[in-house]
């Protein structure tokens, strides 16, 4: 779950405990998608005009998407495509952006 509060929560849903916060979003969270097939991964889009792939079992962001290849306004939608080799991002800015991701 995501929100105005720049913060991710993953809930546990047998019991709606709030089992991890990520932090690190400088505004709010738009969207959070989880990855395909390593299920420990979730990725966040962001009004802070980024995506973020998080391993929220070791609660750290591991890789920013951004800069200067990616957009020049918030970010408001994602999906991962269903090999979990690539996400797709959408924002204000009228972009969609396909970032590759080099997994193991």
């Amino acid at each position: 779950v995501g929100g105005e509060l720049r913060q991710i929560k993953v809930i546990d849903v047998v019991d709606w405990s709030v089992r991890v916060v990520l932090q690190g979003h400088g505004s709010a969270v738009h969207e959070v998608r989880f990855h395909p097939t390593r299920p420990r991964l979730l990725f966040s889009a962001s009004h802070d005009e980024s995506v973020r792939l998080w391993d929220h079992l070791a609660r750290s962001c591991v890789a920013v998407f951004a800069g200067e290849q990616g957009h020049l306004d918030a970010v408001l939608s994602l999906d991962v495509r269903p090999d979990g080799e690539a996400v797709a991002s959408c924002g204000i800015d009228g972009v969609i952006n396909v970032w590759r991701l080099n997994t193991p």
